[in-house]
């Protein structure tokens, strides 16, 4: 990987009030990172949490290409680690596909753009509801991301609309 890449993808983090310095070095112990052109490492990209019986999140692990959206995912849950958790909430891709949109926006990637905008067509009706809910909510969290840059006050903010949207979407 280039180092102006990962320059870039930390500044991102930072400047979204998203690094943290121990999550990252936790997240680099555990992972597993690869380039994205190595196509027989794609099909384990993502983030993936071990959770006891009790539903106490006991490990997080990344399989990734420095990618924007699981480390959002990653990022997001290692202050729960040791705390229990619900990793089924139809809200957890909320943030990690506004973060992947805004980080899209900021580096002008036309390459990038595609991309979202192919991995959006890919959600329709009978794509699992906390897909729809999130590509419903991405407007409204953008605008409140404008106002409000607070990952932890935006987390909030997503439980709330994934309520108002399962209700209207599970119809």
């Amino acid at each position: 990987m280039k180092e102006n890449y990962y320059k870039k993808f930390i500044h991102f983090l930072k400047e979204h009030n998203l690094y943290d310095e121990n999550a990252m070095e936790y997240l680099h112990e555990k992972g597993i990172f690869f380039n994205y052109l190595e196509e027989e490492n794609r099909d384990f990209i993502g983030c993936y949490f071990a959770i006891n019986k009790r539903k106490i999140l006991e490990d997080i692990i990344l399989c990734v290409p420095y990618n924007i959206h699981e480390y959002t995912h990653a990022l997001l849950y290692y202050k729960y680690l040791g705390k229990k958790v619900d990793t089924k909430n139809s809200s957890i891709e909320i943030l990690p596909m506004m973060y992947e949109k805004l980080y899209i926006k900021e580096s002008n990637s036309q390459s990038g753009k595609e991309y979202i905008e192919y991995l959006d067509s890919q959600i329709t009706e009978k794509s699992d509801l906390k897909y729809r809910i999130a590509i419903e909510a991405q407007q409204d969290m953008l605008d409140l991301y404008n106002k409000e840059q607070d990952p932890d006050k935006l987390q909030i903010q997503s439980k709330k609309l994934t309520k108002k949207l399962t209700k209207k979407l599970a119809k």
